[in-house]
């Protein structure tokens, strides 16, 4: 006989009445995935360059302040933000304003972080023109002096309380929408020029065509930030012409807009990054087979003594060797090649030989970004491969 329990109702009903339940989804989804995209990155920063760089330091600040205006926002939905004016008492209203108020005035240092972090990878990747650097140190200035100014403009527009949604009949307020046409069109034109500057510099850098695309693409992808934030501003007009005691429920497309754009930032400065992990997911490639090539070498260790006092080599050894050989790519420095092999055929390569090989190896994995993995047929192979096999 089966348990007979009746279920409990939701915590946040969807109804014509109560929204607030999008604005909290949204929220919720946004910061986990912003938060984890944040992780992958320092962690491959710290296995990279052992240690923490500028760029790193402003994106932490950017996903805290992105943590504090989540936390806001989900307390405003639980004080009645999207509800109707007839569901709201004036306690709760007082506290979703407060609570509104706070989550407003955390958005702009966040994406002002997020600015900064962009500008500051871009400028640790040594751009070829002078006048390049000088214009990423401006927009950083910018998006500092940008993100206070804002944060300032949001908090004091209305008065004397100043945590108000609107004008009240003790309250009075700046035009706000005003306010947020000069606060997003500032955001949407730096974050237009972070795009452009990446694409200039890597016309001067001397790389493949494919790989230059590669590059601009990934920070191009940033493009997507401010057409959201114009999506916001749109949505924040309808927001502001309604009355103040309505606009609790008519918040919740301009929270929705709000939130993708503030955590689409913190994602977008990250995926530069990023590329060789997203790369190697795309192609269903793990750590575990990037790691091959050490097991590789352990167990292509025990034949050294045969191949080096004249007995023939194994099939087995030759498809390691040229398995090995294909991990570097046909593009591949062909010195790095050379030297992983030296270390392999060295007959007095202690641990520290092959420690140093292993070493050199993962930083060509981890460092070059343009290591490309092929495998081909035996008889496809071109000669001088055919022919270095059989050594």
């Amino acid at each position: 006989m089966g348990i007979d329990e009746p279920l409990l109702p939701p915590h946040y009903p969807v109804s014509e009445d109560q929204r607030g339940a999008y604005v909290l989804l949204t929220a919720v989804v946004m910061i986990v995935l912003s938060g984890l995209t944040v992780v992958a990155k320092l962690q491959l920063t710290i296995s990279t360059f052992r240690k923490l760089r500028r760029d790193d330091f402003a994106l932490i600040s950017a996903l805290l302040f992105d943590l504090g205006y989540t936390i806001a926002i989900c307390r405003a939905v639980r004080y009645g933000l999207g509800s109707s004016a007839s569901g709201l008492d004036s306690a709760s209203s007082q506290r979703l304003s407060q609570h509104y108020y706070a989550a407003n005035i955390l958005v702009w240092p966040s994406m002002a972080s997020s600015k900064c972090a962009v500008a500051l990878l871009v400028i640790a990747i040594a751009p070829p023109r002078r006048w390049i650097t000088s214009m990423l140190y401006a927009i950083l200035g910018l998006a500092v002096a940008w993100g206070v100014t804002a944060s300032f403009v949001v908090a004091f527009e209305c008065g004397p309380n100043h945590e108000v949604l609107g004008p009240t009949s003790i309250d009075s307020c700046i035009d706000q929408y005003s306010a947020q046409i000069g606060i997003r069109v500032v955001d949407i034109v730096s974050d237009i020029a972070l795009c452009v500057l990446p694409a200039i510099m890597m016309a001067y850098v001397q790389v493949s065509a494919k790989k230059r695309l590669l590059v601009s693409l990934m920070f191009g992808l940033r493009v997507v930030t401010p057409a959201l934030s114009a999506v916001t501003l749109s949505s924040l007009a309808k927001y502001y012409s309604h009355p103040t005691r309505l606009r609790p429920y008519e918040a919740v497309n301009s929270s929705v807009w709000t939130c993708l754009a503030l955590n689409t930032s913190l994602l977008t400065a990250c995926l530069p990054s990023i590329r060789r992990v997203l790369a190697d997911w795309a192609s269903g490639i793990s750590n575990r087979n990037i790691s091959q090539a050490f097991e590789l070498q352990e167990a292509s260790s025990r034949t050294r003594a045969n191949a080096l006092s004249g007995a023939p080599q194994s099939s087995s050894q030759s498809h390691i060797r040229s398995n090995n050989r294909s991990r570097f790519g046909r593009d591949a420095d062909d010195s790095k090649y050379q030297s992983y092999v030296r270390a392999k055929e060295d007959p007095n390569g202690a641990d520290s030989d092959d420690a140093e090989s292993k070493r050199g190896l993962t930083e060509g994995i981890v460092q070059t970004i343009d290591i490309s993995v092929e495998f081909e047929d035996d008889s496809k192979l071109p000669r001088s491969s055919s022919s270095y096999r059989r050594k």
